[in-house]
């Protein structure tokens, strides 16, 4: 059982460290469209959180607690 989870870490890992790739690529690209488009709040700091939590339950995953 423990090696079930511990592929499940694997792969939850995995695809956080995929979207975050994916996430920081998009910002590089044009910082001021990437905070308009994901960030939530009134200063839209929080856009690359967002942006990941959104791209990682898109896969199908869940965040890791």
């Amino acid at each position: 059982m423990s090696q079930k989870v511990r592929a499940d870490r694997r792969e939850d890992t995995a695809e956080f460290k995929d979207a975050a790739k994916e996430c920081r690529a998009e910002r590089a690209e044009d910082p001021d469209a990437f905070q308009e488009t994901y960030g939530a709040n009134e200063n839209r700091r929080n856009a690359l959180g967002k942006c990941i939590s959104g791209k990682v339950r898109a896969e199908g995953g869940a965040p890791a607690s």
